[in-house]
């Protein structure tokens, strides 16, 4: 596994439960996470954009706060 993409599952009562993997696959994980999150931040601006924000006062109000 040192220098290959092996993955080993883990299993507990023949249920894949964890898993090791490579760091480089880590990394990879890590970086895609990274890409999803701005990909999301992009989504919430052209919200905002297209619905308008309300102020935090105005949130804890609808709140009843």
């Amino acid at each position: 596994m040192r220098y290959g993409h092996e993955r080993v599952a883990i299993t507990y009562h023949g249920r894949p439960v964890a898993a090791v993997v490579s760091m480089e696959d880590v990394r990879l994980l890590e970086k895609l996470e990274e890409a999803l999150d701005a990909l999301d931040a992009v989504d919430a601006i052209h919200e905002a954009d297209r619905d308008g924000t309300i102020s935090l006062a105005e949130f804890r109000e609808l709140l009843g706060r």
